[in-house]
């Protein structure tokens, strides 16, 4: 697939990543998120057999770790 600049297809790509990582690393949860040092938000989660993490999941920074 060549990256266009769009971000639907960076989007679809970076699932893709996720969904490989996963049976790679053989986990069941891969997850993106950001983390602005008050917040940590979930971009997007993959869960392979279980969910443990879901996208769009916030807490704070404080109580992430």
């Amino acid at each position: 697939m060549k990256y266009d600049g769009s971000y639907h297809e960076l989007r679809e790509a970076a699932v893709s990543v996720l969904h490989r990582l996963s049976e790679i690393l053989n986990i069941n949860t891969v997850y993106i998120a950001e983390n602005d040092k008050e917040q940590v938000k979930v971009v997007h989660a993959y869960n392979h057999k279980y969910t443990l993490v879901e996208s769009g999941y916030q807490v704070s920074y404080e109580d992430s770790y």
